[in-house]
């Protein structure tokens, strides 16, 4: 799928973005079977998002160390499908470019894993995490900062 800026329509309408999550929820590589092949193409080491994420991430880990800040990568799992987890390449995936960073890492996929996925969906009908997954999510990251 092309990264096109949102029309007028979506951008300042809730409407529109009703509408777009509608017609978007026909498309069949967004499906619970269909995910994992979805964002394997989003982490394929040359798509143009994943070489740009890489490009920005480096120059922040940069800026970070040039200025004594202490910079943290969180992961925060899809949680479409937790159990069984089948996008842990990405959770590697986005290790190792911690790692090669220099930066600390933080995965909450072992936070929310353990959680039914509706437990931890919004009342919005759609799949964004609730107060519920907020707060496992900053317990976590607390943890690990402490």
């Amino acid at each position: 799928m092309d990264n096109k800026k949102a029309n007028f329509f979506i951008k300042h309408t809730h409407l529109g973005v009703v509408l777009w999550k509608l017609f978007r929820s026909f498309d069949p590589s967004l499906k619970k079977e269909n995910i994992s092949s979805y964002y394997e193409k989003l982490y394929e080491d040359n798509y143009d998002g994943f070489v740009i994420a890489r490009t920005e991430l480096i120059k922040l880990a940069d800026y970070c160390k040039a200025n004594n800040i202490k910079c943290i990568l969180v992961n925060m799992p899809d949680i479409h499908q937790l159990n069984p987890y089948k996008l842990n390449f990405i959770n590697k995936k986005i290790e190792n470019l911690a790692k090669d960073m220099e930066m600390q890492y933080i995965d909450l996929l072992p936070a929310l894993k353990n959680f039914e996925e509706k437990k931890l969906y919004n009342n919005y009908q759609d799949f964004h995490p609730n107060a519920l997954a907020h707060e496992l999510m900053a317990k976590e990251i607390f943890r690990n900062i402490k």
